[in-house]
């Protein structure tokens, strides 16, 4: 959570004004889980910070000079420029890689301004904030018609954040998943509402807390290169060698192993080679090619072969029905 000024007034729409915030009220502050991971859809926007800081009622000037100033040195044509409440104007470039180009700049410009630029969403308003518990509860006889991600977030907001919730055929209970702060006290119920003025309907539904224990960490992230100067992913030492098993049956005959390795087959012995009348080994024949003359055709053969065969298929088709 962060604590810093802000100025609303130059955003406050046409026809509309502040409503005074009573200085008698304790302050207070909701807290709403959005997402796991947003979407990067603009990567393209960033803030302008101007030192020593603009008044807001110079906006319309400061825009149209730092219009004027990227066209004409740095030859880069600004998008848009529209009012901030922190630091001095939203600027957006025309893609994310001209804007990269900026991040890291400091500018110099007239009168002494120095001008740099910040991610639209990395500046004041933003902080790291530490979930250090998690847990299950039951939010019983929670209405039917709100069981979605939006409306369970807002019922869980007042204690936690909402990762996710379990579906389920049971119509009595729906099992959440939060993440709770350090300080935070889960209530006995939750009485959530819906409808419009001037009357709504309210349902309590009673938390049972199911599961509470500290997240995982991870650990830490490893030096590299690593501090001993050896490979960041060197080869692991030789594992010790198989010494095998107590076999309960220790009188039965092995399996033996094929050349190959233990593949299961059984290796057969040779079979003795053949010998010749005066006990000397046959050396294996070797087939010798022939040569054969081919038979001559006879042509008168051929076509009385064909021609007694077209007479047996026509005798067949008249038999048919």
């Amino acid at each position: 959570m962060a604590n810093f000024a802000l100025d609303p007034l130059p955003h406050v729409p046409g026809g509309f004004e502040i409503v005074s915030h009573d200085p008698t009220a304790p302050p207070s502050r909701l807290y709403a889980y959005i997402d796991g991971v947003m979407d990067a859809c603009n990567e393209d926007l960033v803030i302008a910070i101007l030192l020593p800081v603009v008044a807001k009622e110079d906006f319309q000037h400061l825009a149209e000079v730092l219009k004027s100033f990227f066209i004409q040195n740095m030859g880069v044509r600004l998008s848009e420029v529209q009012p901030s409440p922190v630091g001095d104007a939203f600027v957006g470039f025309s893609s994310p890689v001209e804007r990269e180009k900026f991040l890291d700049q400091i500018i110099q410009s007239g009168h002494g301004y120095t001008l740099r630029f910040m991610k639209h969403d990395a500046v004041a308003n933003v902080r790291a904030h530490d979930v250090d518990r998690e847990g299950l509860i039951m939010l019983m006889l929670y209405p039917h018609d709100a069981r979605n991600n939006t409306a369970l977030a807002k019922a869980c907001a007042g204690f936690g954040l909402l990762r996710y919730w379990y579906g389920s055929t049971n119509s009595a209970r729906v099992v959440c998943k939060v993440h709770l702060h350090d300080d935070a006290r889960i209530p006995d119920d939750v009485v959530v509402a819906t409808g419009l003025e001037p009357r709504v309907r309210t349902w309590t539904c009673p938390i049972v807390v199911l599961k509470r224990k500290g997240v995982t960490m991870l650990e830490d992230e490893d030096i590299f290169p690593p501090a001993d100067g050896d490979l960041a992913h060197p080869f692991p030492p030789p594992p010790p060698r198989w010494l095998g098993m107590d076999d309960p049956n220790a009188d039965a005959p092995a399996v033996s192993e094929s050349a190959n390795g233990p593949s299961g087959d059984v290796n057969m012995p040779d079979p003795p080679a053949a010998n010749d009348a005066d006990g000397i080994p046959a050396e294996a024949s070797v087939t010798q090619a022939v040569d054969v003359a081919p038979r001559p055709v006879d042509a008168g053969n051929v076509a009385a072969l064909v021609i007694r065969d077209t007479a047996v298929v026509l005798w067949k088709l008249l038999e048919l029905p």
